[in-house]
């Protein structure tokens, strides 16, 4: 105490000389003289009492500088509150996304987990749901746009029905005309086109109630048929094209829209929705045409059919896996804007360098941030992984948490660095939610690129799906897939080999890689999902996964990257000018002075260490 008194009036006395003497030689007098006070008042001997400890210094100001975060972040109750109800928020949209999603695709059969199919019943066509709906149509016909509202009891009513039509050619035409074969004559079109009309007729009263016959139209051959569905798309449900050459045989070709219909929920398959229906109403006409015209019908007509059993074969079964890996990375890359945010507020108001002159250690600025950011990040993936468990979300149930949490602490850490490395050539905060947003929009097309695609990493082969090959391996005659030969520099293969660890340097490439495994592997009720121990195993060329980037790869990746954006955000905020447009050369760290060796020079003014 004594010696800093008397530092404190030495100090004190040769201000008073600097407003006396001026500025120049007496700011030298008194950093020397202050030094000199200092070494000539301490007692021989007791050197050893007054020389700082550094790492004590540090501890002390690392303590102190969490402290400091601590009653910021408490303050900024409005972010702190974001940031912790982030996973929460986050996890909720997994949860009921998912249950939309299911309550609206549901029944596709691409989603279901068919083990025990059961029978499904062909009914009868089915009705239009719109005014410009055509329920079928139909060719041969009397003339196009044909309606076929009446039975007619004999080809003679019906030729006359239609004008012009398929029989203006041959009025004379009788039912005798139509037995056996018709060949080629007058009466061989009009033949054809009764036929056609008797089976069509016992498809419309078939069906109970009967179908309006308004909704049927017939034509008189196929370009006209496909000049309508041309310039009335999606009207027509399904359409028939029959041949009938003689009193033996009716030939017909079914023709549908193949393209599959959700509403509200319900998923409609063309196929079973129309064209068997379709199918069955012809055929059972047409045999009762052939076998029983003046007869009683005396067969029962009834068509099932069972799908194979499957697992989903789309992408996974859950939509959780779907949209899972997308939500936890946006949850995961939150923290990434309000980091960078701060360190460069921080560094805009000048609030280090303030510290600097009041004696803090470089060493405790940046172990303090880190810590801070550690103990957020902890937070973060606690919360996160146990709102997911506690909605029951199979993409967290099924997966072994410590893999998880592991998993998404390195990732937060990887970001941490990359944080720094931004904030290091920000100037101003303003620019922090420029740059969020730029990760933001990167994270999501890095999501649809590695996730969906595969590229370039691949999708593993689970009961989910049959996989997509990494970019950087390929197919062979045994079925084991190889690694392509890397090439060598400037070449095709060196390129496509440089893809894969290329992408890597941008962490959330990795965790969306990491987290649709996670899924891929707990989508079933039946699948094993991850252990810890299967962490690396699972990851084989087998199962078409690159074993460089398997979920335990990706921690040794986060991690490296932690660490090497770490170093560079130290070097660009020595290199780069500081608040007070102070730097220092690229190479400082090669300098003695930079690890405390040799002599210490500011300006014209040179000082022991």
């Amino acid at each position: 105490s004594d010696i800093a008194v008397h530092h404190a009036e030495m100090i004190f006395s040769a201000r008073q000389r600097i407003a006396a003497e001026g500025e120049g030689e007496a700011a030298v007098g008194l950093e020397v003289g202050s030094a000199e006070v200092i070494q000539q008042s301490v007692p021989a001997g007791s050197v050893s009492t007054v020389r700082p400890n550094y790492f004590r210094d540090v501890a002390l100001q690392v303590l102190a500088l969490s402290w400091i975060r601590y009653l910021l972040t408490k303050r900024s109750y409005s972010i702190s509150t974001m940031r912790l109800l982030c996973p929460l928020v986050f996890t909720i949209l997994i949860y009921v996304v998912n249950i939309g999603l299911k309550a609206r695709f549901g029944s596709d059969p691409m989603y279901l987990d068919l083990k025990s199919p059961s029978n499904i019943e062909i009914g009868e066509i089915a009705a239009c749901g719109f005014p410009e709906c055509v329920v079928f149509a139909y060719v041969p016909a009397l003339q196009d746009q044909y309606s076929p509202l009446t039975d007619f009891a004999s080809l003679v009513d019906f030729s006359s029905s239609g004008n012009p039509s398929a029989c203006s050619t041959a009025r004379g035409c009788l039912d005798s005309d139509c037995v056996g074969g018709d060949g080629e004559g007058d009466c061989h079109l009009c033949c054809e086109a009764w036929r056609v009309h008797r089976v069509v007729r016992g498809m419309i009263n078939h069906p109970t109630p009967p179908i309006d016959a308004s909704r049927v139209l017939g034509f008189r051959n196929t370009s006209g048929l496909e000049q309508h569905l041309l310039s009335r798309p999606s009207t027509v449900q399904s359409a028939l094209i029959f041949s009938s050459r003689s009193d033996r045989r009716v030939l017909f070709t079914l023709m549908l829209n193949s393209t599959p219909t959700l509403s509200r929920g319900t998923y409609s398959q063309p196929i079973l929705a129309h064209a068997l229906p379709l199918q069955l109403a012809a055929t059972r006409e047409a045999a009762r045409l052939l076998a029983y015209p003046d007869l009683p019908f005396p067969a029962d007509f009834s068509l099932a059919v069972r799908p194979f059993a499957h697992p989903p074969l789309a992408t996974v079964r859950s939509y959780e896996g779907l949209v899972g890996p997308l939500f936890v990375l946006g949850c995961l890359l939150f923290p990434f804007v309000v980091q960078v945010a701060e360190v460069v507020w921080e560094r805009e108001q000048r609030l280090r360098q303030a510290m600097e002159c009041m004696g803090l250690h470089l060493l405790s600025h940046w172990l303090s941030w880190h810590l801070y950011q550690l103990v957020l990040s902890l937070v973060a993936t606690l919360a996160l992984c146990g709102f997911g468990r506690a909605l029951g979300i199979s993409l967290f149930v099924r997966i072994d948490i410590r893999v998880q949490i592991v998993t998404y602490l390195t990732f937060l850490q990887s970001m941490t660095g990359l944080g720094f490395l931004a904030s290091s050539v920000l100037r101003r905060s303003s620019h922090a939610i420029q740059i969020g947003l730029f990760a933001f929009i990167m994270g999501f097309v890095v999501y649809f690129m590695v996730s969906v695609f595969g590229f370039p990493y691949g999708r593993i082969r689970s009961s989910s799906g049959l996989g997509t090959l990494p970019f950087t391996y390929e197919d062979t005659a045994s079925g084991v897939p190889r690694h392509k030969a890397s090439g060598n520099p400037g070449t095709r293969a060196f390129s496509d080999s440089m893809a894969a660890p290329g992408l890597a340097l941008f962490p959330p490439c990795l965790l969306v890689k990491a987290t649709t495994d996670f899924a891929l592997l707990s989508s079933l009720d039946g699948d094993p999902g991850m252990s810890w121990s299967s962490s690396a195993t699972y990851c084989t060329p087998s199962v078409r996964c690159d074993p460089d980037y398997s979920v335990r790869m990706c921690w040794a990746w986060h991690t490296g990257l932690y660490l090497l954006y770490s170093l560079l955000a130290l070097w660009l905020d020595k290199v780069l000018p500081d608040a007070m447009g102070v730097r220092q050369p690229p190479w400082f760290f090669l300098l003695p002075s930079f690890w405390g060796l040799g002599a210490s020079c500011a300006g014209a003014l040179c000082l022991p260490p």
